[in-house]
């Protein structure tokens, strides 16, 4: 009953370099749901299989798919023969024993009141030598004090601007170094979470798509049901891996430093309780994946 418009599927194509392809949802529900789960295998290098469910809702009539991939090796990677059991604290009091990487020199954090925060720059390579992307680990000083860092970064609008873009200017050497390996694979159902910071339109009955799809019925109104959001980190000795994946499901309603500067003071950073992570273009400000890590031997 719906029709791509050349002019969509052109932009779609061409400016962002997608793939615009109209199928019949009713009969060929499960050939969607395989192209979208293979479409997002390859996207992801294999990190993320699948974000679907096994069937389609009926109502639905369009599937909206993005992805983001990043692969990036540490400038200073980790020597494996460092890398130690050691103690991570969970905020139950509790704790595990996880891998953790180490390293004596080569890095620096900043240090605030109530947290530091350490920078790892990734490799840059020769096709991309003007992309500068770094991962930040912000750890609060109290064992228990996540949320509370968390309930910090979400009230202050300029957190990430404030306080990451300071760790290039004031900072100190870390003279030891402890990061847990941590894989993290999270799913979510991203629809409240967008209307609650005021993206209500695209949910309404007041949405406007018409430019996407020519209708059989002009009357039909079209709408954003669901955003599914799936992501997967992982953190070694060589560096970080991540995917995520999008995918929007729209229903329809019908009618009816040098060697003469000063030294440079030293610092500890041992994260062995729960912290905070940011992947982030230090260019353009991007954030390109965001997330805390509670217990590293839980992978969800």
């Amino acid at each position: 009953s719906l029709t791509l418009y050349p002019t969509f599927k052109a932009i779609a194509e061409d400016i962002y370099k997608g793939k615009a392809e109209a199928m019949d949802f009713g009969n060929m529900g499960e050939q969607v749901i395989f192209e979208v789960h293979k479409w997002v295998q390859k996207a992801t290098n294999g990190l993320i299989n699948s974000i679907l469910p096994s069937s389609l809702d009926p109502h639905t009539v369009i599937l909206l798919a993005n992805s983001l991939y990043f692969k990036g090796n540490w400038y200073n990677p980790f020597d494996r023969s460092y890398t130690k059991d050691a103690k991570f604290y969970l905020l139950d009091g509790d704790t595990v024993e996880v891998p953790f990487l180490n390293c004596a020199g080569g890095h620096f954090a900043t240090t605030f009141d109530d947290f530091k925060i350490l920078k790892l720059y990734y490799e840059w390579s020769y096709e991309n030598k003007d992309t500068c992307i770094s991962m930040y680990i912000i750890l609060p000083n109290k064992r228990d004090g996540l949320w509370a860092l968390g309930e910090m970064v979400g009230s202050d609008p300029l957190f990430m601007e404030n306080y990451l873009s300071s760790c290039s200017k004031l900072y100190a050497g870390v003279k030891k170094l402890m990061l847990p390996k941590f894989k993290i694979t999270t799913q979510f159902e991203a629809s409240n979470v967008l209307q609650d910071i005021g993206l209500k339109l695209p949910f309404s009955k007041e949405a406007e798509f018409d430019e996407m799809v020519r209708k059989s019925d002009p009357s039909d109104l079209l709408y954003v049901s669901k955003v599914r959001h799936k992501s997967v980190i992982e953190v070694v000795e060589e560096g970080t891996e991540a995917a995520g994946v999008t995918e929007v499901e729209m229903d329809e309603y019908l009618c009816d430093g040098s060697d003469d500067e000063p030294p440079v003071p030293t610092v500890e950073f041992v994260a062995d309780h729960p912290f905070m992570f940011v992947v982030k273009n230090d260019d353009n400000g991007v954030i390109l994946f965001m997330g805390h890590v509670v217990n590293p031997i839980l992978d969800h």
